[in-house]
């Protein structure tokens, strides 16, 4: 259930308008068995203050059956701190302010809740709704800062493929400039000088080629919004499928690019340890 707060109030307050009908200690068991969330977290202070327009969603208490909660994920690997799986394409890494409901992150939660709804899993990092590949999700906040950390120190090493219309005008090639987030949600290059610029690295390899495509290796060494995609099309070959940033193929019948490695240290052992996940794009050019 998803419910948008109308005025400034206590979130015990909140409930109470959610659930007219429900006495004040059903409401608190709500809050202490982890049902009621904010902003992607799990909230158990019945005194918590929340403004208007806060979007509360309240999780049901009926365990979805493990066998389908499974079928919906394909979990790489698994320990007591975090949960690696594999993105498919078309679905959200997390709910946008349109308060979906199928994402990554919701089948995540759904699977950990299905073992012990105490459970939560919190969000390390996103991949575009239309990508497929690695994502990683921490079993506490503790591993989320650590590894989020990582990323943010450029320890974690991120390893895309994608198919490009064209051929790269060199086999092994780097691009770092400055990009910014403009209007309708449009990434674009820019001078360093932009408000909101910020800065942006990648490089790729030809793995191979055809007269109309190529298979490209893409190493990242940041993470912005729509990075790959844009310098890709800056260089005059945008992933194949990505009608936005100039493709006019679509071989695959959806955007070419697949998240399909990722190398971190764990956060409690600090071994250094490597997930990687398979693409159809590999047998796509002969």
């Amino acid at each position: 259930m998803i419910h948008k707060v109308t005025k400034d109030q206590l979130l015990i307050e909140a409930l109470a308008t959610i659930f007219p009908n429900a006495s004040t200690n059903k409401l608190r068991k709500m809050l202490t068995n982890n049902r009621v969330e904010i902003d992607g977290m799990v909230v158990n202070k019945a005194k918590k203050e929340i403004l208007k327009g806060t979007i509360i969603v309240i999780r049901d208490k009926k365990k979805k059956p493990q066998k389908d909660v499974e079928n919906k994920l394909n979990i790489i690997f698994e320990d007591d701190f975090l949960i690696v799986v594999n993105k498919p394409n078309k679905l959200l890494s997390v709910s946008t302010n349109k308060l979906e409901k199928d994402t990554m992150h919701s089948r995540v939660l759904d699977y950990l809740k299905s073992k012990n709804s105490k459970s939560w899993g919190w969000i390390v990092h996103r991949l575009d709704k239309d990508t497929s590949g690695i994502m990683i999700f921490a079993k506490n906040e503790e591993t989320k800062l650590a590894l989020q950390k990582q990323f943010s120190e450029n320890i974690v090493k991120r390893i895309y493929v994608g198919i490009v219309d064209g051929k790269p005008y060199k086999e092994i090639g780097r691009i770092e400039n400055y990009i910014v987030e403009g209007k309708n949600l449009i990434v674009r290059e820019c001078k360093n000088t932009v408000k909101g610029a910020r800065v942006a690295i990648t490089n790729w390899k030809i793995i191979k080629s055809n007269n109309y495509h190529s298979l490209l290796e893409i190493l990242i060494e940041t993470g912005r919004r729509n990075q790959i995609r844009v310098h890709l099309s800056g260089i005059k070959c945008p992933i194949s499928g990505d009608k936005k940033y100039g493709s006019v193929t679509n071989p695959l019948k959806r955007l070419c690019l697949h998240a399909k490695s990722l190398e971190i240290n764990h956060p409690a052992s600090f071994e250094r340890m490597s997930f990687s996940v398979k693409s159809r794009f590999d047998n796509f050019i002969n």
